[in-house]
């Protein structure tokens, strides 16, 4: 995956506005970056700061360079430093695993039909969204 097809990627996604969600998104991302191949798991640091291109370009575009501190990222586990590169832990690495609650939820009326409503359930979940559609009450 380019880099250009990934910040699209992660971009469809709207960024918290909760300060610990944001830094949770970060890691997240971060990780996901990593298994997506646009970046490697241990990210270059210059003085404390990223200065791997790839990762700085990630930071600027998705989060206009308005990130959550990467203190914040170390002290909840999901990177540590070394002084020369900003190491992704497992715990980032786990982020992934998590599956996100629906948000979405798919009312219709039975008696009309369910079709439409399986259409957009589809849809839907093809644009990267977790609907639920209760097809059992």
């Amino acid at each position: 995956m380019s880099l250009d097809e990934f910040i699209e990627k992660v971009c469809q996604r709207p960024l918290p506005t909760n300060p610990m969600a944001r830094v949770r998104t970060l890691a997240k991302e971060l990780a996901e970056g990593a298994v997506e191949n646009v970046w490697p798991a241990s990210i270059y640091l210059f003085r404390g700061a990223i200065s791997d291109e790839l990762t700085a370009t990630y930071l600027k575009r998705r989060w206009d360079n308005h990130y959550p501190s990467l203190n914040l990222l170390i002290s909840n586990g999901y990177c540590s430093a070394d002084g020369q590169a900003l190491n992704v832990n497992k715990a980032a690495f786990d982020l992934l695993e998590e599956v996100e609650q629906a948000n979405i939820f798919i009312s219709y009326k039975r008696s009309a039909s369910s079709a439409f409503a399986l259409l957009v359930l589809a849809k839907l979940k093809e644009a990267g969204l977790e609907p639920f559609l209760d097809m059992a009450l």
